[in-house]
């Protein structure tokens, strides 16, 4: 349990930084503003969605095991069952949660393969860009 309770501090940890990055990033286009470490926060974010596509080649190739954790969880269908019965017309939000959970889950493989595809938009798009015409354009 405890290597499983860092791995979710691992996990947010990365998430939190990539949020920050994002946020840090956005900012700096909607204001037209760029700032000292951009190059580097543009860079760390390639970084952060190549994880992002190997986990997901990874889960793919393995059967998305880590979809099957949450699909087998004993107390989903018994919450399924009881709002199919209309006797449970209100959802908590660990209950709210729990399906959405599942739903994604359950959708994994069609959401991973889509968000690979943007994300591999985003990290090869601008090495495919043809500058050669553009005299205003430097890498540098």
């Amino acid at each position: 349990m405890v290597k499983c309770r860092q791995s979710l501090i691992d996990n947010q940890a990365y998430i939190n930084d990539l949020n920050d990055i994002l946020a840090r990033l956005t900012a700096a286009v909607s204001n037209d503003k760029p700032y000292k470490s951009l190059f580097g926060d543009v860079v760390r974010l390639k970084e952060h969605l190549q994880v992002i596509i190997g986990y997901y080649q990874d889960q793919l190739k393995k059967g998305l095991p880590d979809v099957e954790f949450y699909q087998t969880s004993a107390s989903f269908a018994p919450l399924i069952s009881l709002i199919v019965q209309n006797k449970k017309p209100f959802l908590d939000d660990i209950e709210s949660e729990r399906i959405a959970k599942y739903v994604i889950n359950h959708n994994a493989r069609d959401i991973m393969g889509k968000d690979m595809l943007r994300i591999t938009d985003i990290i090869m798009n601008p090495f495919l860009e043809d500058h050669r015409n553009d005299k205003s354009f430097s890498y540098c």
